[in-house]
């Protein structure tokens, strides 16, 4: 919710899940996700939509994402403090 730029400028985002590899439960980590692609279409498996009308700051492109079956590799999650590598192992 209220994702700043998302109704219609961004193009990635950084999306913080629950995250299960190989069946396990690893935890909440940070992955960035292309919610569009170069031609503004959005990618498969993403909805955005615009969070419309607000108090204040109606200027701003605020919106709200959900994903359905949205699949990345590995190489998106942002590893500073984590990694998988390509066995599956976290």
């Amino acid at each position: 919710y209220w994702i700043t730029n998302a109704a219609l400028h961004a193009h990635w985002c950084v999306v913080f899940a629950q995250t299960t590899v190989q069946g396990k439960d690893e935890g909440v980590q940070a992955f960035l996700v292309r919610i569009r692609n170069n031609d503004m279409t959005v990618t498969p498996g993403v909805t955005i939509e615009d969070m419309g009308r607000k108090m204040g700051q109606n200027g701003v492109d605020n919106g709200k994402l959900s994903f359905d079956h949205v699949r990345i590799p590995r190489e998106a999650l942002l590893n500073s403090v984590a990694d998988v590598d390509k066995s599956g192992n976290l």
